[in-house]
């Protein structure tokens, strides 16, 4: 079986960029979509706080595979609602036949849209 007929969520990727300067001198951060891809999200593992009950959904850490495209650890992806920081991308066995990135789960949709 192939990996993309695995890729069976929808993937949208941000990427951060800069703008003007607020009265504090700092600029306002934004992010804006840089393309929307198949991806499929696997469960890595679970840090301790969240394991023994006292953590919620930060700081999960995940496993997405999808098609080789533009993406670097600055950007973050968005999957159902659900923001993930993008920790590492790897290409998998170096043949760009697909990624393989870790990802953490970084905030949660709360509108219940997603």
């Amino acid at each position: 079986m192939s990996i993309a007929s695995r890729l069976r969520h929808t993937v949208t990727i941000e990427r951060r960029t800069l703008g003007a300067r607020n009265t504090y001198g700092v600029k306002a951060e934004t992010w804006s979509t840089l393309r929307v891809v198949k991806g499929w999200l696997q469960p890595k593992a679970r840090s301790e706080t969240e394991q023994s009950g006292e953590g919620g959904p930060v700081g999960e850490t995940d496993t997405l595979f999808m098609l080789p495209t533009d993406i670097t650890e600055a950007d973050r992806v968005v999957i159902a609602g659900v923001t993930y920081s993008v920790l590492d991308v790897h290409n998998a066995a170096g043949k760009s036949q697909h990624f393989e990135l870790s990802v953490r789960r970084t905030e949660v949709d709360t509108a219940g849209d997603g």
